[in-house]
């Protein structure tokens, strides 16, 4: 039997397995010499890998450390990286499982977290459909055509009216 020659050297303190060749790193030192330093990664549900210094995370978490198990419903995505979901076909709410809102906005947008009409400026109404009118006693008089501005309660800007 011949013996096998083993130039290895094992660093920082890495012992040599003669017979096999192999260093047996110790202080988490790692790398077939042992030159390699820490892995210096939190992994809050899993492991850290050796080789890369990368999280391999337990069953149900992801994200770069482990620490999100957010589930995303409704064919919404996962972005492990920030753990929020990009949901689709209007689904909401931060897992895409409330379901899209049916409010609509006459004169506004529809605010996705309540459902609830968002008015643009000078409207007003659960639909946006209220004009906001400030008169002075003096601006209507009884004629037979309407004032020609009118001002919104919103802001202090006078708002044309239609034509």
């Amino acid at each position: 039997m011949t013996a096998v020659h083993c130039s290895l050297k094992c660093d920082n303190g890495g012992s040599l397995d003669k017979a096999k060749c192999l260093c047996t790193c110790t202080g988490g030192y790692r790398g077939a010499d042992c030159s390699l330093p820490p892995c210096k990664t939190d992994c809050v549900n899993g492991t850290v890998n050796q080789k890369n210094c990368a999280c391999e995370c337990s069953k149900g978490w992801s994200g770069p450390k482990c620490d999100c198990s957010l589930q995303c419903e409704n064919g919404g995505t996962l972005d492990k990286a920030k753990c929020q979901c990009a949901c689709t076909g209007g689904y909401r709410g931060a897992d895409c499982s409330l379901p899209p809102c049916k409010t609509e906005c006459i004169n506004g947008k529809v605010n996705q977290k309540n459902c609830a009409c968002e008015c643009t400026e000078g409207w007003n109404g659960p639909k946006c459909g209220n004009i906001s009118i400030t008169t002075q006693p003096n601006d209507l008089l009884f004629s037979s055509h309407c004032p020609r501005l009118y001002l919104s309660t919103m802001s202090s800007k006078a708002i044309p009216r239609d034509p």
